[in-house]
């Protein structure tokens, strides 16, 4: 499973695994914020020929926060 596959269901009942800056953490996930970053795409006839975004997660595993989390990074569910 990825992080982007974690839910705000799984909140205070899930216990989950990752490693993160090659430290393993593992504890029960306390909290799971969203965070959205605009990338523009512009040309001198359009200048805004398109947006798109870039999505990472923060979350809490008991008291550690992890910051910038990428969707694909790998957690497991622990029980």
């Amino acid at each position: 499973m990825t992080a982007g596959d974690l839910t705000p269901n799984m909140i205070g009942h899930q216990k989950v695994s990752l490693i993160y800056d090659e430290a393993r953490i593992e504890g029960l996930l306390t909290d799971i914020l969203v965070h959205t970053q605009p990338e523009r795409y512009t040309s001198r006839q359009d200048p805004d020929l398109r947006t798109s975004y870039v999505v990472t997660l923060s979350i809490q595993v008991g008291q550690i926060l992890i910051k910038e989390i990428p969707l694909d990074h790998e957690v497991r569910m622990i029980g």
